[in-house]
């Protein structure tokens, strides 16, 4: 476990949910986040959509929707599709994978 590295959310992140402007400064943001010394970073966001969410679509090349077969699960499912068709007009290379 010497390898892995596990980052906690912060409570800062409420804020930046009001911010206006932030969208420009997160786009800039993928330059760093590649450069962090790690092979692979991973963003475990809530089951909901808004920000949280489409920040890290942003930043990365591939999105895993883990989709339960029951109804609330995937009642919701156009909705994220949306989001993310939003996000690829970005972030072009986005692959989009279920399990």
């Amino acid at each position: 476990m010497d390898h892995l590295k596990v980052l906690h959310g912060h409570v800062f992140l409420k804020e930046l949910d009001k911010d206006k402007a932030l969208p420009q400064r997160l786009a800039a943001l993928r330059s760093k986040i590649r450069a962090l010394p790690f092979d692979y970073v991973i963003f475990d966001t809530p089951p909901a959509l808004g920000p949280r969410i489409a920040r890290p679509l942003l930043w990365s090349d591939i999105a895993i929707l883990a989709v339960q077969p029951n109804l609330s699960s995937t009642t919701g499912l156009d909705d994220t599709f949306d989001a993310i068709k939003g996000v690829q007009r970005v972030n072009r290379g986005l692959a989009i994978y279920f399990r």
